[in-house]
Formats: C-alpha cells, structure tokens, sequence
C-alpha cells in the first residue's frame, strides 16, 4: 500500500549539536549533558507511554538498512548498516507529514523519537517521526570504518546521499541542512537549529560570542564577570611566561606535569577555557552548568585567578574527573584510535576528522578579537593535528573548507523553505543565517537562548523569547504544510519488513 507523505527535516542532532573543541573538558562535559537529559527524560516519566515498537528494554525498537559506502563511485561494493527508528504514535497515516530527524556528531537512540519540539509537532501535525543516525557515528559503522584508509566516506555529501539508494526506490536517511536543495524531491522543508552553513577555518567568532555571553545581563552575566575572567587568564598566562608551570599544575589539578611546548600549553590552556567555552554553548541545560553559576564564582569577592582555582574543581567534579588530563600525547592518542566499541558516546575521532576534511571550526583567541582567554589557544596545534592524525595539511584544511562553501552556498546556502534558528548565547550563529535570506529562507533568532534550545519540549521557566519561537516555527510549519497540500512530492510505502522505503512521485 502507498501513502501520500510530506518529509520535514529536522536538522542537526538534540543531543549534541555541532561543537569542536580540542580540549578533553569540553567532551567530558557533553557526555555530562547527554546523561542529564536521559536521565530528565525518565525522571519526568515521558517514557512509560509505550505504545507501537516495544521492547521490554526501549519503548521503540532500533531497525538497520544496508546502504552503500560510496553513493559516487559503483565500483565501490562495500556496504555498512545504518540505524533508525520510527514513532507512528501520532501518525494519521495516508495524509499525515513526515518529520525526519537527523542525528549529528554522536551517537543516537529512541529519545530522538520520544521528545523535543519535532515530537510535539508530531503530535500537532498528526506526523509519522523518523530518526536516523548519521553514518560513521553510534552504530551506523563497520568495524573497519574508523581505519584510515575508510575515513575518506565520511562526508556531509555522502551523508544525504543516503537518501537515494538502489534503483528507484529512495531512502530518507541521513543528510545536512542544505538536503531541501539536494533533494527537493524527498525533502519539503528544513527547521536547521542552530546549524552554521558557512565553514571557516579560525573560528575566531565563538570566543567572540563567549565573551559576549558572559556579559549578557539576560543569562546574569556580567562586564565584571567578563572582565575578572579575563583577569584570571592574563594570570595564567603570565606564569606560562615566568616559567611557573609545577604551580599551574598544582592550582589547576593537572593529573601530570604541564608540558612546557606549544602542544603542550595549547592542551592546558584549552582544557581551562573549556570550562567557560562549554557552559555559555550548553548554557542552563543542567544544574550547575550556567553562566549564573559562572559569574557568581567569577565576581564573589577576592582575587579572580584564585575563584578560577575554585571554578575548575567544581567542574572537574560536575565531569568526575578527579584531575585534568592535560597530556597533548593522551589527546592525540585518542583522536588516533581506531577501535569501534559499539558503545554509546561522542564521535571524537569522526568529527575531528570532519573539521579536518571540510569545515575547520577551529576556535582560537587570537590577539585582535574580543576572547577572554589565553593566546596559547592558537589555530596552528589544531592545523597539526589534521596532518598528525589524518595526513591532512595545512593548505588541504583550507582549500577543503573553501570547497564546503562553494558546494553548499556558505552565508547564501543552496534551497528553499529552510528554517534558520539561532539563539544569541549560542557562540554557532556567528556562522548561522541570523537574518531573513527571502520569503522562504526565514531567520528566527532567540535572544537570551543557547545552543539548539528550541528543539527541547516547551518547559515553564523558558524565556518569553523562546516561547515565542517555538511557536512561529509551529505556525511555519503549519503554512508550509497547507501549501504543500496542492502538490504532493512522493510516496511512501513500509515493507513486510519494516524497513522504510521512500519512492518519488515519479517512480
């Protein structure tokens, strides 16, 4: 049986979003923030409604779709399974939507089709939800795939290419925010949260952003704040100078004696802006990760250097890091490990290479921006990292990131009926669309609101600016839907075997 179906995609993935960040706190904290959101999820008691898919240990089960390594080269045969799930709860089938959830640079699961902003549209919009995990992360991998010589399939062009497999039949599983223009056939419309389409090399825009936020009264930041952070870094990086790094270590809980190279200073002094860096993007999303917390440490009377000492053991806490792993050679080390656990998690390796391969994002505090932090955080280490771990050069990272630009558009990105939303805490919109592009590129940005907030379901102690957001992208919605109601772009059909199959119109 065929059914009518309008795809939505939503783009970018809730539990993490995009983020690069060289230091290993940044990565311990998102694991921390994954947690705390299962965690939320099942306290709250929005998993006990089991209804279609149960399985005594998921409310929905996981399914795997064979496609292809290579969408661009047939002589290529090799193949890996692909993991997705799928909630019809909501779903009035033969006329209802449907809303696909793309996964990012992590590892995916049922949550992504159990909560958020997507689901309750669901609900509204009576939408079947589809989430799919993106090749190369979780479990959507072969056990070789991490191995160099396959690092090469791992692409954002690869990604929504999954989206047209075999034949005529047509798969909807995977993709980027430019997949509305890539594929107008399958996609209708995007809602790209927090998504930078324009790829750069120094990232210098984020510590610009970080700074901002940690002066913003709406987040109880402060120019004190802002300042005395940066009185604590100018600290830290005259004792680099004077050679004081056994006291460094001390005050700072470093598991091994600082490194006294650029490598080495570039990992310590990452691993403490992480600490800033990581709480203004995941601003407010659990207990003790604000920038009120921040900000009150920061300016409680005393020295600012000696309320920093105070604001990285608590962190290490929040992380249960009992020091700071501070070794460049550990760092590498991961980067370079090429074991596939079939365990939950980030995707450092994977998305490492990425920022190698296509888009840079390398944040740095250069000298002639606003960053509150220490220069030793400069765009070299993480150049060399690229030629280290992936053979990749300096000079190859920029004309890579160049060819990302041209393919997708950069601040002009290729397509139609794209939502952009972007919050003001978010260090991401510096490379976002903050501004209406045309009549069907719309713009919605949040002041106050950090990273991705608006695709979490609407809670009572969210901004009025949030509120409001969500439900312009709601009443969006709802106009693109009744437009689309005049031209139907494909056909959707389910086999015996429960994998989804999408067919265009024309087939």
């Amino acid at each position: 049986m065929a059914y009518t179906f309008l795809t939505f995609l939503f783009a970018l993935d809730l539990l993490f979003c995009y983020a690069q960040c060289f230091g290993n706190n940044y990565w311990k904290l998102r694991e921390v923030i994954e947690l705390s959101r299962h965690h939320n999820y099942h306290k709250n008691g929005q998993a006990s409604n089991r209804m279609p898919f149960v399985s005594d240990d998921d409310p929905y089960v996981e399914h795997y779709i064979t496609q292809p390594l290579d969408h661009f080269d047939a002589s290529v045969k090799n193949s890996y399974k692909q993991r997705y799930w799928v909630n019809s709860d909501y779903w009035l089938q033969k006329v209802g939507p449907v809303f696909l959830y793309i996964g990012g640079e992590a590892s995916l699961s049922s949550l992504s089709i159990m909560t958020g902003e997507h689901v309750d549209l669901a609900k509204q919009y009576k939408a079947l939800i589809l989430s799919v995990e993106h090749r190369y992360y979780g479990l959507s991998l072969n056990s070789d795939s991490l191995h160099l010589k396959n690092m090469k399939y791992l692409s954002s062009q690869q990604a929504p290419c999954n989206g047209s497999v075999a034949e005529s039949e047509q798969t909807v599983a995977g993709g980027t925010v430019p997949t509305s223009g890539e594929y107008p056939h399958l996609v209708y419309a995007a809602v790209a949260s927090s998504a930078p389409v324009r790829a750069t090399v120094n990232f210098e825009g984020y510590n610009e952003v970080v700074a901002a936020s940690l002066s913003d009264p709406i987040i109880n930041g402060s120019t004190k704040c802002a300042l005395n952070v940066k009185s604590a870094f100018k600290v830290v990086d005259l004792k680099i100078c004077n050679g004081e790094l056994k006291q460094l270590a001390s005050d700072f809980l470093s598991c091994e004696s600082l490194e006294n190279t650029t490598y080495g200073l570039f990992q310590f002094v990452s691993n403490l802006a992480d600490v800033f860096m990581g709480t203004v993007q995941y601003n407010d999303e659990k207990p003790g990760v604000t920038v009120t917390k921040i900000c009150d440490l920061m300016t409680q009377p005393g020295d600012p250097y000696d309320n920093f000492k105070i604001l990285n053991k608590l962190f290490l806490n929040l992380t249960d890091q009992k020091c700071a792993d501070n070794s460049w050679k550990n760092a590498i080390s991961q980067i370079q490990n090429t074991t596939v656990t079939g365990s939950p998690g980030v995707g450092i390796r994977q998305w490492t290479y990425q920022t190698c391969a296509q888009f840079g994002y390398y944040q740095t505090c250069d000298k002639n921006t606003t960053c509150l932090f220490s220069h030793h955080m400069s765009l070299g280490p993480n150049l060399d990292i690229c030629a280290i771990v992936f053979n990749i050069s300096a000079d190859e990272v920029t004309m890579r990131t160049r060819f990302t630009n041209d393919y997708y558009g950069s601040d002009k990105p290729k397509g139609t009926r794209i939502m952009f939303v972007n919050g003001s805490v978010d260090p991401w919109h510096a490379l976002s669309v903050v501004k209406d592009l045309s009549d069907t590129e719309i713009a919605i940005y949040i002041h106050g609101t950090a990273h991705c907030a608006n695709m979490y379901s609407d809670k009572s102690t969210d901004l009025p600016a949030l509120q409001k957001a969500r439900l312009e992208i709601a009443n969006q919605i709802g106009l693109w839907l009744a437009e689309a109601s005049h031209h139907e772009n494909a056909l959707l059909r389910v086999s015996t075997d429960n994998t989804l199959y999408f067919r265009s119109k024309e087939a």
